[in-house]
């Protein structure tokens, strides 16, 4: 019976034995291949992508697989019950790493194969960051990526050129990548954070091409320069400092075009895109948006529209279905409301916020109604609030050059270091700069009462808001107190604080004679504007109080009746002893 039972447990399992390992490997392999199917699909070219494929890392663990798969037939000739046989013992051991000495050993087929699933497991546990890969040229590609926190930048590389492979633009092997977070160039260790949410990447075959301007014509898409003579006459002018105006000046004498507005001036590379508007904006500044890259297009005659405003100047060109089917004046505000305003920002939203109703034109001094057809050519005026007009030239102010001299310090200024308007009421076009006006106000308020503030240059009174928008913190505080004062001062019942260390007020009523301040709580008498006479009542410390005029009056007559005014300082001398001559000590020697 013994020697069957040995027979038996030393009999080899059936090859299609349900309990057997081999079945439960298979198995797993399906769940491992649905899982690399999946992530297949995950690689696909369109649209998002995730970054962390672990396409080497899926293959190494189908081929540890396929080990685990060889070493389990092999061990199928030890029987069901390998744990008796010693044999079985000894490669159980050497399977988890250790050898006949019991210390630890790494193996390829144990413990590097449990620790890339621990890993696995962990990096799926981690947050994800989502991660905009954006082309600064236009002619390239965009993705949003997933991506764990401390992903480095120079792991972008590799996958944007096997995504251009993939999609049969492959990229030259001399090709310098170059990445920028946040408008700055980036270094490419540096790590992937939370507050990088948009990467932008430029590629260029020499490190000069990034400092070059580049020209070339809106309609050409080929993207060929344009003639050398003509593209170094305009780079020149550009590191010489001349603004968008000078430059489309400069193109239209160069191609002989006599109006100038005629010609367009495209950013075609680039955090921000798109139509250059200002005239007074300085061209160089442009490469703060890290752009190199402007296109240049020739309208048709009269096929624009100046706009002017906040003492600047701006260029609207339309699009051709606007100019042939026309347009009203509500085109031109929702210009300048959506488009205008947001175009100066330099990484962050505009903060310029204003209703369709505040953007008011006017043209030749008439304000005509918002659909009133647009007259191509022509140059209108606009204005918008005080506030926003204020807000929008501190963020168009990096695109302006120093233009304007001031009038008291006579210093070159840009022209959003000069006011708009010093009052609303100031018809004058030459104004102080913020800096003189701020010592202005200063000086006046010390000088003049609060409500008689003028302008420096015309005789209208600034108010509230002005001095709040122009005066430095400490001038208007001292400001906001006097006109505080003076309009509680004009209500009904109002009564200040008696109080040496309280500035409070409030209202009180007028039939009650004692008041509590709720500020500090002290006490006072309405009745008699002193601080409450405690221990007494109106009646009593008016009868104390008329004794006592009484005898501050019999004093008074006592001292004109003993004494002379002195000729000098007109003080009351009384004489007691000596001669009639006398010396007045306050009297200037």
């Amino acid at each position: 019976m013994a020697r069957n039972e040995n027979e038996r447990r030393r009999r080899p399992p059936e090859p299609h034995s349900t309990n057997s390992k081999g079945v439960r490997l298979q198995s797993l392999q399906s769940i491992f291949a649905a899982r690399s199917a999946d992530s297949s699909k995950r690689r696909g070219t369109g649209g998002d992508v995730d970054l962390d494929l672990d396409r080497d890392r899926d293959r190494g663990r189908d081929r540890d697989l396929g080990r685990s798969q060889d070493r389990d037939k092999d061990h199928q000739h030890w029987g069901r019950d390998r744990g008796r046989h010693q044999g079985h013992r000894h490669d159980r051991k050497k399977h988890r790493g250790h050898d006949d000495g019991g210390r630890r050993r790494e193996d390829d087929e144990g413990t590097k194969h449990r620790r890339r699933h621990k890993h696995r497991h962990r990096s799926r546990d981690r947050p994800r960051i989502e991660v905009e890969l954006k082309a600064l040229d236009e002619k390239y590609m965009n993705w949003k990526f997933g991506v764990h926190p401390g992903f480095v930048i120079t792991r972008f590389e590799p996958y944007i050129r096997k995504r251009y492979e993939a999609a049969d633009k492959p990229i030259a092997v001399n090709a310098i990548f170059s990445f920028y977070s946040n408008g700055e160039l980036v270094k490419p260790t540096d790590e992937i954070g939370e507050n990088s949410p948009a990467i932008w990447y430029r590629m260029t075959k020499n490190p000069a091409d990034l400092e070059t301007w580049k020209f070339t014509h809106w309609q050409d898409e080929t993207n060929g320069r344009l003639d050398t003579a003509l593209s170094d006459e305009l780079a020149k002018a550009i590191d010489e400092g001349a603004t968008i105006g000078q430059l489309r000046k400069k193109v239209a004498e160069l191609m002989f075009i006599e109006d100038p507005y005629r010609v367009v001036l495209i950013a075609r590379s680039g955090l921000r895109r798109g139509l250059l508007h200002g005239e007074n904006w300085e061209a160089r500044q442009i490469k703060k948006w890290l752009c190199r890259w402007i296109s240049i297009d020739v309208k048709p005659e009269k096929c624009y529209v100046i706009l002017k405003g906040l003492g600047r100047a701006y260029v609207y060109h339309p699009d051709a279905p606007n100019v042939e089917r026309g347009m009203d004046l509500r085109g031109i505000q929702t210009y300048i409301r959506h488009r205008l305003f947001r175009a100066v920002r330099l990484h962050k939203k505009s903060s310029v916020d204003v209703a369709f109703s505040d953007v008011v034109l006017s043209r030749d001094g008439v304000c005509p109604g918002s659909f009133t057809p647009v007259q191509w050519g022509a140059t209108y005026t606009f204005e918008i609030p005080q506030d926003a007009a204020e807000t929008f030239a501190e963020e168009e102010s990096w695109l302006l050059a120093p233009t304007v001299s001031c009038a008291i310090c006579m210093e070159d200024r840009k022209i959003t270091d000069m006011p708009i308007k010093v009052t609303a009421k100031c018809e004058h076009l030459e104004v102080p700069c913020k800096d003189c006006l701020k010592q202005w106000l200063k000086s006046s308020l010390e000088t003049t009462t609060w409500d008689r503030l003028k302008c420096p240059d015309c005789p209208s009174l600034l108010g509230y808001t002005d001095m709040r928008r122009y005066a430095s913190k400490e001038t208007f505080d001292r400001y906001d107190v006097l006109a505080t004062r003076s309009a509680a001062d004009a209500l009904e019942n109002f009564r200040w604080c008696l109080s040496a260390t309280c500035e409070a007020g409030q209202i009180e009523d007028e039939n009650c004679p004692k008041s509590k301040c709720n500020a500090c709580g002290a006490k006072q008498c309405l009745k008699h504007n002193v601080p409450w006479h405690k221990g007494e009542t109106c009646e009593e410390y008016e009868r104390r109080n008329k004794q006592r005029k009484k005898d501050d009056k019999a004093s008074e007559q006592m001292i004109k009746k003993t004494s002379k005014k002195c000729p000098e300082c007109k003080k009351d001398v009384h004489k007691f002893t000596g001669c009639n001559h006398i010396t007045c000590k306050s009297a200037p020697s």
